[in-house]
């Protein structure tokens, strides 16, 4: 009887094993139709609603170029993209082709999710991208991890009438932390608006404050971190100053970069930091302040006048079965026609050299949207990446949104915050370096 026992719990357990086994193997994509046809899946941040026909029309011409190929997309909202995609690579089903943010691309690469594309690449094929897009947005310890697909350069824009009212030209954005912060002065004692809103706490967007004054936020190797010094604690004082004036408002450190956007299209704050694809936004909701906007560089700009741009970029997984096939479709993406198209409904920018030096980016042009797109264009042919390429980033981040909430509303002093967000940063760095080599 206890043998039959046994012998029943052993079936059962099997039975539930080849269920199982049944199922992740039912999981596994198709990677080749009925017809024989190579299927690429690509997978895309929020783009259908907006641009399906676009893409659709791509996809359409690159099948036909390649009759034996058929590209499947899958397009997911920008909330929970990362975590549906890395169910996807849990369960077998990673998709070929996907679009990927910086950072995104990075937690990816370290974990060896994707294709290093230093092994398929031709050298004509490299040359064809913006060399700093390829090579410092897009490459990690040596590894080309993707493609730069297109790049979203901040541009600064100006409420004409603020400024007038407030004495300034609105033709001249601030250019340095000092004049930024003049101007802010001067907005709120002359208007009783807001210069600007910068989300201080979000996304570790301060480091890109810290590059912005020159200071490096590692050493050259980016194993260890060394931003806690007197430089960087007077950039922090100088935000600090503003805040307890009110020169800039209290959400700087609460809110995100959605309330930068309202507080500028309701005319509560006089400039707006932000990518040009916003102008839309506020061309449609607040059309009034869309007329009065003219448009600056980058507030305050890096050093020797380069300017941190955002890069989205096409990768290729590491599982999939059509590397060469995922590749082709990846490069035509990023064909200079079809990212001048692009261009054209949306002011993102081209990451490839042909693409960028068209007549259309060229053009002074007249309205905000036109002013933007002259201006995003020299920045991103003088760009480098906002912030360089750090693993385990999103620690990074909450490590240098915890050091401003520190000194902005609990009053701790910026050298000391600075010292404990460097300790965790060289805490975090030691750690990847631990697991990576495994000692």
């Amino acid at each position: 009887m206890i043998k039959l026992i046994k012998l029943s719990i052993f079936l059962c357990v099997m039975g539930i094993c080849c269920v199982l086994a049944g199922c992740s193997k039912a999981q596994k994509r198709q990677i080749v139709d009925e017809q024989g046809n190579k299927i690429i899946s690509f997978y895309t941040m929020q783009l259908k609603t907006d641009f399906s026909d676009f893409i659709n029309g791509m996809i359409s011409e690159f099948e036909q170029n390649n009759p034996k190929v058929k590209i499947k997309w899958i397009d997911q909202p920008a909330d929970g993209f990362e975590t549906k995609l890395m169910s996807m690579y849990s369960v077998g089903e990673s998709p070929d082709v996907i679009n990927l943010n910086t950072g995104m691309m990075l937690n990816l690469h370290d974990r060896n999710l994707l294709l290093n594309l230093n092994d398929y690449l031709t050298t004509k094929q490299r040359s064809m991208f913006v060399k700093s897009m390829i090579d410092e947005a897009c490459t990690f310890n040596g590894n080309t991890a993707g493609l730069p697909w297109y790049i979203s350069p901040a541009v600064t824009m100006i409420n004409t009438e603020v400024f007038k009212k407030a004495g300034l030209d609105p033709t001249h954005a601030p250019m340095t932390l000092d004049e930024l912060m003049d101007y802010c002065r001067i907005i709120r004692e002359k208007t009783g608006l807001f210069g600007v809103m910068l989300p201080l706490a979000e996304n570790g967007v301060f480091r890109t404050m810290i590059l912005n004054e020159g200071i490096p936020l590692t050493n050259p190797e980016k194993t260890q971190a060394i931003f806690a010094n007197e430089r960087s604690a007077e950039v922090l004082r100088k935000y600090k100053n503003a805040y307890d004036k009110e020169w800039i408002p209290r959400e700087s450190v609460t809110g995100k970069h959605r309330r930068a956007i309202d507080m500028f299209k309701n005319g509560k704050a006089a400039m707006l930091v932000n990518g040009p694809q916003f102008l839309r936004t506020i061309k449609t909701e607040a059309p009034d302040i869309y007329t009065s906007c003219s448009i600056g560089f980058t507030a305050p700009r890096l050093p020797n006048y380069t300017y941190g741009t955002e890069t989205q970029a096409v990768c290729i997984s590491a599982k999939t079965a059509h590397p060469k096939e995922a590749l082709a479709f990846a490069l035509w993406l990023c064909a200079p026609k079809n990212q001048l198209q692009f261009s054209h409904l949306v002011p993102v920018f081209p990451s490839t050299t042909e693409a960028l030096a068209d007549p259309y980016f060229a053009d002074k042009g007249t309205t905000p949207e036109q002013m933007a797109i002259y201006i995003g264009a020299q920045e991103v042919a003088k760009g480098v990446p906002n912030v360089p390429t750090l693993p385990l980033d999103g620690k990074l981040c909450r490590a240098i949104d915890d050091m401003v909430r520190q000194v902005f509303l609990r009053n701790v002093p910026p050298e000391k915050a600075l010292e404990q967000a460097q300790e965790r940063w060289n805490r975090i760095l030691a750690s990847h370096k631990q697991k990576e080599t495994g000692k």
